[in-house]
């Protein structure tokens, strides 16, 4: 077996599985039912009113995803503004300045001052 098939492959559908599931069911789902209202000789718009429930459903867990993103960042910065100190504090709240440019020993055009 390669390294990318046992390695990296079943990591990349690892982390792509569940996006698919949650996402592509849903949508599949609104496909499913769209097209039975479309062939269906009969209740036809019970079907148009269940994709728009399922559509809605996905967009309300859609929401629930980011305002969880946000309780969390939220969550993590007050627990690490109250157990450490305020040196520590300032630290944190500050912007990080970048650290300066280190040029390498062939590269062209990059001037290191002496």
């Amino acid at each position: 077996m390669s390294y990318f098939a046992g390695h990296i492959a079943s990591g990349l559908l690892a982390a792509t599985w569940t996006v698919v599931w949650h996402w592509g069911a849903g949508v599949g789902l609104i496909i499913l039912l769209l097209a039975a209202a479309y062939f269906s000789p009969f209740a036809k718009r019970y079907f148009v009113y269940a994709a728009v429930v399922v559509a809605a459903v996905m967009t309300i867990y859609g929401f629930g995803l980011t305002d969880e993103k946000k309780i969390c960042a939220a969550q993590t910065k007050y627990v690490y503004l109250h157990t450490h100190t305020p040196v520590q504090d300032k630290l944190f709240l500050s912007p990080s300045a970048p650290a300066p440019r280190q040029c390498g020993e062939l590269e062209w055009g990059c001037w290191q001052q002496q």
